[in-house]
């Protein structure tokens, strides 16, 4: 957003823009003028104290998310049929991995980087070193996954998982085990791990009772 754009944007008809504050704190951060380089943090701590009301709350913001890599959105894109419903996807186009968020999930940074970072250690843990074939990775909310907190389709090579997952005072509250931040995760690789078996014998699969 310059100077010159109104703060409040409408469009034709009366529908107002959606913004992302997240969003809207990575270009503060990259458009405001810092005579060279990134902000340290002493600078936005002065930059916080003052300003216009949206100057501050995105600084503030910015100071929130500065550790963590600034997600590439993609387009929302209809993914197809899952549990009976249309699966509409936002993909995060600067991940190594083949990640996507439901639509129903509101994308934060600090959630993108924990995603990554559990796929990260399961794959470590698990002795994965090739990443080819790697399932697509859907993170879904609860009226996409239901009562699971994860899945593997073995035909659409996709592995999903609920949100919750990334939370960890939820995975404390509602999983029995400390080791349970991964389990669910490593859990589902083991049956991709078990479908690329298959495969390499049989060739692809296309009936889930297979």
């Amino acid at each position: 957003m310059t100077s010159e754009e109104p703060k409040d944007k409408t469009l034709a008809g009366g529908a107002r823009l959606h913004h992302d504050p997240y969003r809207d704190a990575a270009l503060f951060t990259s458009r405001r003028e810092w005579g060279g380089g990134s902000p340290e943090g002493s600078q936005l701590e002065a930059v916080c104290e003052g300003g216009d009301s949206d100057e501050v709350m995105q600084c503030r913001i910015a100071q929130t998310v500065q550790a963590y890599k600034i997600p590439e959105y993609g387009d929302l894109e209809k993914y197809g049929m899952y549990r009976g419903q249309m699966l509409t996807v936002r993909p995060i186009l600067n991940s190594k991995y083949d990640l996507a968020f439901a639509d129903g999930v509101p994308v934060k940074p600090k959630m993108v980087h924990e995603v990554e970072k559990q796929l990260n250690e399961s794959i470590n843990l698990m002795g994965i070193t090739e990443l080819k074939d790697f399932p697509k990775v859907i993170i879904a909310s609860d009226n996409e996954m239901g009562p699971a907190v994860g899945t593997f389709d073995c035909i659409r090579n996709q592995l999903a998982i609920n949100v919750h997952l990334l939370d960890s005072k939820w995975v404390k509250e509602h999983l029995s085990s400390d080791n349970n931040r991964l389990s669910t995760l490593i859990h589902e690789l083991y049956h991709w791990k078990d479908a690329q078996k298959y495969m390499a014998k049989h060739g692809k699969i296309t009936d889930f009772n297979k």
